[in-house]
C-alpha cells in the first residue's frame, strides 16, 4: 500500500497530484529534503506564511522564516527523530514581516527504499489564537488571586470547578478544597443542610448572603454570598460563592472598643486630655448643650481658621442649617448618653470628608459633647477605586462568560456539523458555511481584542505619545477603512469639516476614539441612512462630532457612559453585539489627551457623540 509519505517522494510528473492532495488539507503541510530545501508547500501554508508554493518550493526553509522550538532544542529533536523517526511539539515561527505564529507540529523523517534519510515532512496546526485565549484566562485568574475575596464556582452536583481560596478561608473551612471536590465535603453536619439550601437557592436565581463565625479560636469572621452564573442564553449553569474575610475589620472594632475604654480614663484628667489632643492631627472640640465651644485643639482651629482661645459658637462656624442639625444631634447624645459616628463632607472650609465621633463627657463639672474629626478623604477615594475595580471584575467576567465563551461554543458546534456532513456538502454550500464561520470567528476575535485593549488600558500599560496631527486627514483614514462596514447596511458616511490647523494628540488614541464613535453610529443606524462626521471650533479647541439618525440612547445610559460606569452593550439594528467596553476606553483616551466627551441623544431620533482636542498652536486656523 502506498502511504502519504511515499507519495511525497514520487517522480516529478506526479508532483501536481501531490500538491493538489496536500492543498486540500486544512493543516499546514511542508516537506523538505534532508538539506531543508522545500519540496512541497500546501495552500494552508501559503495563507499562514503569505508565500505562494511557487515562491517557496526550491528555497531553503530557514530562508523563509525563523523558527524556535518551544520547550525543546534542535539537538533534542534530532535525537528523537533518529530514534523514533518523528517528533511532536510546539514551534514558534517568525516570518520576514515579523508576524509570529505558534504551531502544534508533527515532524516525520522520510526514508527511501534503502532506509536512508532523504527528507522531512511536517504537519502543523495554527494554535496562536488558542495560546492567546489561554493567556487571557490566566490573566483573569491572576487578577482574581489579587483580590481580597475568595471564590468557589460549583456545578449543579456541588462539584467545585474553580477555586481561589485565601489562607484564612482554608482555615475557616478546616480544609484544603481542590477542584473536583464536593463543595459540601468539609461542611460540618450541623450546617450542611443550610449550606446546601443556599446553593439550591442560587441555582433558582436567588442571591443568598450571610455572615459566619468560625468555631475555633482565634475567631474568623466571613461574609458569604451565593450567586447564580448564567450562560449566553440566560440559563443558570453554576453557582459562585464569594467569601469575604472581614476578620481584620472585626479586630479593628475590638481594638476600637478597647481604645475607647482607655481613652475614657484619659478624659478624666482635663490636662492630660488637652496635652494629648494638642499633639493629635485629629480635629477635637467640646461643645455644651447651647452650642458654645469650650475647647478646641490646634488642628480644629487651623482647619476653620479661628483663634482657639476666643469664645465662639457652632452657629458662627457652620452654616445655619448645618449648625441647627448639630445642635439637635448634640441634644440627643446628651439625652441617650451613647456615642454617635457620622460621615461629614459639608464643611465650607474645604471639600474633605471627615468621620465625626461624638460622645458625652464630663468637662468643667458639666456634661458636654466631645467630638473627634478624622480625615477619611483618602479612604473614601480608595473605596470608590475598589468599587470601580469590582465593576471592572464583573464586566470582564460577564464578557468572558457571555460574549466570548458563547460564540466560541457556537463556532465549535458549527465546525463539528461541517466535519460530520463534509462528504455530502456541495462546494458552494461549504464555502458559504466557511464564510459564516469566518464572520463568527472574526466577531469573537474583535471582542477579545477589545477586551485585551480595555485590560491594558486599566493596567495603564498603553504608552501616551502625543504629536502634531492633521485631524481631518486622520479622520479620513479611519473612514476609508470602515467603508465596508457602512456598505453592508447601505449607510452613507458624509464629512463636514471646518478650516482648522494641526492638533496635539496621541495618534493611535485619536484614531481609536473616532473609529469607535463611527462604528457605534453605523451599528445603531438603520439601513439606507446617513452618518455625518463633522468638526468645528469650540472655546479654542477642535470639536469632533459623529451624528447618526439611529435608535438613540436612554437618558440613564447616557449618564452611565459619561461617568464610565459598568453597563451592558446594546444590540445594533442588525443584531450587532459588542462587549460594552469601547466607549469606556474612548472616554479614557479623550481625557488622557486633555479632551472632554459629550453625548446628545433622543430615543428614536439619533445620537451625536462629540469630543474636544487641543490645537497644536494658539492659532487654530490654517
Amino acid at each position: 500500500m502506498t502511504t502519504m509519505l511515499d507519495a511525497l517522494i514520487l517522480n516529478d510528473e506526479e508532483l501536481y497530484y501531490q500538491q493538489a492532495l496536500i492543498s486540500s488539507i486544512d493543516d499546514i503541510i511542508i516537506s523538505t529534503d534532508k538539506n531543508l530545501i522545500i519540496k512541497a508547500w500546501n495552500a494552508t501554508a501559503e495563507r499562514v506564511y503569505e508565500i505562494t508554493a511557487e515562491d517557496a518550493i526550491g528555497r531553503k526553509l530557514p530562508d523563509i522564516f525563523y523558527y524556535e522550538f518551544v520547550d525543546s532544542t534542535s539537538i533534542k529533536i534530532q535525537r528523537k527523530l533518529a530514534v523514533r523517526n518523528y517528533w511532536k511539539g510546539t514551534v514558534k515561527v517568525t516570518t520576514e514581516n515579523s508576524k509570529i505564529t505558534f504551531l502544534r507540529s508533527v515532524i516525520t523523517v522520510v526514508k527511501d527504499a534503502a532506509q536512508r534519510r532523504i527528507g522531512y515532512v511536517s504537519i502543523s496546526k495554527d494554535v496562536t489564537r488558542d495560546r492567546s485565549l489561554k493567556q487571557l484566562f490566566r490573566n483573569v485568574e491572576s487578577m482574581l488571586t489579587q483580590l481580597d475575596e475568595s471564590f468557589l464556582i460549583v456545578d449543579r452536583n456541588y462539584k467545585i470547578i474553580f477555586q481561589r481560596l485565601k489562607s484564612n478561608t482554608q482555615k475557616f473551612f478546616t480544609s484544603n478544597y481542590q477542584v473536583g471536590d464536593s463543595a459540601l465535603k468539609y461542611i460540618p453536619d450541623l450546617y450542611a443542610s443550610f449550606v446546601k439550601k443556599s446553593y439550591q437557592k442560587a441555582f433558582t436565581g436567588k442571591i443568598v448572603n450571610y455572615n459566619a463565625i468560625s468555631a475555633a479560636k482565634p475567631k474568623l469572621y466571613f461574609n458569604l454570598t451565593y450567586a447564580p452564573l448564567r450562560d449566553s442564553m440566560g440559563n443558570i449553569t453554576n453557582a459562585c460563592v464569594i467569601i469575604k474575610d472581614f476578620t481584620a475589620q472585626k479586630e479593628m472594632e475590638f481594638m476600637r472598643e478597647q481604645q475607647n475604654a482607655a481613652e475614657k480614663k484619659l478624659f478624666e484628667s482635663r490636662k492630660f486630655f488637652e496635652d494629648f489632643m494638642e499633639n493629635s492631627p485629629l480635629l477635637a472640640w467640646i461643645v455644651d448643650d447651647g452650642g458654645s465651644i469650650h475647647y478646641m485643639n490646634s488642628s480644629y482651629a487651623e482647619f476653620f481658621n479661628i483663634n482657639k482661645n476666643e469664645s465662639i459658637s457652632i452657629f458662627e462656624i457652620y452654616s445655619e442649617q448645618l449648625a441647627m442639625e448639630y445642635f439637635v444631634n448634640n441634644a440627643r447624645i446628651l439625652q441617650n448618653g451613647a456615642p454617635v459616628e457620622t460621615i461629614e463632607n459639608r464643611f465650607t472650609a474645604c471639600d474633605k470628608t471627615f468621620k465625626i465621633i461624638k460622645f458625652p463627657i464630663l468637662y468643667n463639672n458639666k456634661t458636654m459633647i466631645a467630638s473627634w474629626g478624622v480625615d477619611i478623604s483618602d479612604q473614601i477615594a480608595m473605596q470608590e477605586s475598589l468599587l470601580l475595580l469590582n465593576q471592572n471584575k464583573n464586566k470582564i467576567m460577564s464578557v468572558i462568560a457571555h460574549d466570548v465563551r458563547g460564540p466560541l461554543g457556537i463556532n465549535a458546534g458549527f465546525i463539528d456539523s461541517i466535519i460530520q456532513d463534509y462528504e455530502s456538502i456541495e462546494e458552494n454550500e461549504l464555502l458559504k458555511h466557511l464564510k459564516m464561520l469566518k464572520k463568527g470567528i472574526s466577531k469573537c476575535y474583535g471582542l477579545t481584542e477589545e477586551l485585551l485593549l480595555w485590560a491594558r488600558n486599566q493596567l495603564q500599560t498603553i504608552s501616551f505619545n502625543p504629536c502634531e496631527l492633521h485631524a481631518h486627514d486622520e479622520i479620513e483614514k479611519v473612514l476609508e477603512n470602515m467603508m465596508y462596514i457602512a456598505d453592508e447596511k447601505n449607510i452613507s458616511v458624509e464629512t463636514q469639516f471646518c478650516k482648522a490647523g494641526k492638533i496635539v494628540a496621541d495618534h493611535d488614541m485619536f484614531a481609536i476614539v473616532v473609529r469607535n464613535f463611527v462604528s457605534n453610529a453605523i451599528k445603531f443606524s438603520k439601513e439606507n441612512s446617513t452618518v455625518i462626521v463633522s468638526t468645528s471650533i469650540q472655546n479654542g479647541k477642535l470639536l469632533v462630532s459623529v451624528k447618526d439618525t439611529g435608535i438613540g440612547i436612554k437618558k440613564d445610559l447616557v449618564k452611565k457612559l459619561l461617568n464610565k460606569l459598568n453597563y451592558e452593550s446594546s444590540f445594533g439594528t442588525k443584531g450587532e453585539k459588542g462587549a460594552g467596553l469601547g466607549l469606556i476606553i474612548a472616554k479614557d483616551y479623550i481625557e488622557r489627551n486633555n479632551g472632554e466627551m459629550f453625548i446628545e441623544s433622543e430615543e428614536g431620533k439619533g445620537t451625536t457623540f462629540s469630543f474636544t482636542i487641543d490645537f497644536a498652536t494658539n492659532d487654530c486656523l490654517q
